[in-house]
């Protein structure tokens, strides 16, 4: 097994390959035939295949049908789909798949404990050791290290990437609105924001924001 610890955006950006008898998904930082994701439920529903989970990891999101060939796993991922619709609360899944392609690229989950649910640390983790051993692969494999979408300061009128040339701090209320005016309906990415998240963080203890997703903040 050759696993790749890979966000949703890596993944979309791969190109599946067949080679021999194995599927393969060709990424920035080589071939795998396993790849492992980490997000949080956004959806779950039953199909004749298993249970298709929908999980977004901040970069973007991805479905994968779980159990097709896996009666043991198939129970399993039921009762998470059971347990999406019922839990209002963020559920945060740590999901082994393997891609194939018929018309379009999918992923599948079969082995045992392919579906884990974590808690929010190890979602944390894992995308810090994403992001570590991507870049140790590609500094391997002689290629340019590509900058993580999460990493990308944006010039982001408001913050204090401006108010460093004006001299003036960013109050709470611009920050309110700043949010509500960048939110496109999925919420703004904190990581874009980085001059103010401690801001941030202090307006979601406050009541004022929230996170629909993780990583991601809404006007309340």
């Amino acid at each position: 097994m050759n696993v790749r610890f890979l966000s949703v955006d890596d993944v979309k950006n791969s190109r599946y390959m067949r080679e021999g008898n194995k599927n393969l998904l060709l990424t920035d930082a080589g071939a795998a035939d396993t790849i492992a994701l980490c997000g949080v439920l956004t959806g779950a529903v039953s199909t004749k295949y298993g249970p298709n989970i929908s999980i977004d990891d901040s970069t973007g999101s991805i479905s994968i049908t779980a159990g097709t060939f896996n009666k043991k796993l198939k129970k399993s991922a039921e009762k998470l789909t059971g347990k999406f619709k019922e839990n209002k609360k963020e559920i945060y899944l740590l999901i082994y798949a393997n891609p194939y392609q018929t018309d379009r690229l999918y992923l599948n989950a079969n082995y045992d404990n392919s579906v884990l649910e974590v808690d929010k640390e190890v979602f944390a983790e894992f995308h810090e050791m994403r992001k570590k051993a991507g870049k140790h692969l590609m500094k391997k494999a002689g290629k340019a290290v590509k900058e993580d979408k999460e990493e990308v300061v944006k010039e982001i009128p408001g913050t204090k990437q401006e108010s460093k040339r004006t001299g003036k701090e960013i109050s709470e209320k611009e920050i309110i609105e700043l949010i509500e005016k960048s939110d496109k309906g999925s919420g703004v990415k904190i990581d874009d924001l980085p001059e103010i998240e401690d801001k941030i963080y202090e307006l979601i203890e406050k009541g004022e924001l929230y996170e629909p997703l993780a990583g991601r903040v809404r006007v309340v």
